[in-house]
């Protein structure tokens, strides 16, 4: 089974079930491969998010 980025940034931000979190959990685990693919794509958000977080409500459309 093939793990896609957007399974990735789904755990990254706490979006998928719990026992859908779990599987991924462990796999990450247990894939050094993958594991580095997810270090990555969190390493390429962080900095959007905190950017994100800093502006100023109107800024963000909200």
């Amino acid at each position: 089974m093939t793990v896609s980025d957007e399974d990735l940034i789904g755990f990254l931000f706490d979006l998928h079930a719990p026992d859908e979190r779990a599987a991924l959990a462990a796999r990450l685990a247990r894939d050094p491969e993958l594991a580095a693919r997810f270090d990555e794509l969190r390493d390429t958000v962080s900095p959007l998010v905190a950017e994100r977080a800093d502006e100023p409500a109107s800024r963000c459309g909200r």
